[in-house]
């Protein structure tokens, strides 16, 4: 769930109410206590596309952080260390059959009821992410898995990064931590001048770009393809034009 603009006037939890920049200081705080890091994704401008080259941007990001959430799977196996966020009451993508498995431009989360996006990667309009666990793996390496990515696919429009951390999962325990689906509504909102005062706070983007592919990314690149404006891969095939 989002917050409209109407609703950014007062955080209602377990009863009490929670002024908008009361909830936004949780926000700063758990920048040193959260120990999940969500990434999100926003097509800048898309709002000035029409609607044939925003679904055509949309299903390549969308694509993009798929491939990228692949990738970070490959190097959990390979170093035994877990990465992605997995929880019990979440959905995912998979690079098995098991019944997790999904990678459509169209799928909706299977799970009734859900609140917070407990789904990975999660999307919701022109916004993609993906969550890993502190200190799992770098700014650094996923900023360089992302610029590989970008210029593999062909991205021809322009991204909004952000990155931050939260506590908890559970809306049950929002009045005292802060939860997974105001941190993935205020990250996806922070390039957003009324934003500009906590962005500056918690992140400078500043990242080292490597380009160095590694046997993991070329894995995955190696499973999937765009060719003639078709995405082709062992669990999709689909046209990014009408």
């Amino acid at each position: 769930m989002l917050f409209t603009k109407k609703m950014h006037l007062c955080i209602i939890l377990s009863g009490d109410i929670m002024s908008y920049d009361e909830y936004n200081n949780l926000f700063l705080k758990c920048q040193n206590d959260g120990i999940f890091e969500t990434f999100t994704f926003d097509i800048k401008n898309s709002k000035k596309m029409d609607n044939y080259n925003v679904s055509i941007a949309k299903k390549k990001l969308y694509f993009m952080i798929s491939m990228m959430y692949l990738i970070l799977r490959k190097k959990e196996i390979k170093l035994n260390n877990k990465i992605l966020i997995e929880e019990d009451d979440f959905s995912y993508l998979c690079l098995d059959n098991k019944k997790c498995e999904f990678l459509s431009p169209n799928m909706t989360n299977p799970i009734k009821n859900e609140f917070g996006f407990k789904i990975e990667p999660f999307k919701f309009g022109d916004m993609v992410g993906i969550t890993v666990y502190k200190n799992s793996i770098s700014v650094d390496d996923i900023m360089n898995i992302y610029n590989i990515l970008k210029k593999e696919i062909n991205i021809d429009f322009d991204i909004h990064i952000s990155y931050g951390y939260y506590e908890t999962n559970n809306y049950n325990e929002a009045n005292f931590k802060y939860f997974r689906g105001y941190a993935i509504e205020l990250l996806s909102n922070l390039h957003k001048p009324n934003h500009r005062d906590i962005k500056n706070k918690v992140q400078d983007n500043i990242y080292t770009f490597n380009d160095k592919i590694d046997n993991d990314i070329k894995s995955i690149l190696n499973m999937y393809s765009i060719k003639d404006d078709i995405i082709y891969g062992p669990k999709i095939y689909y046209k990014l034009k009408r």
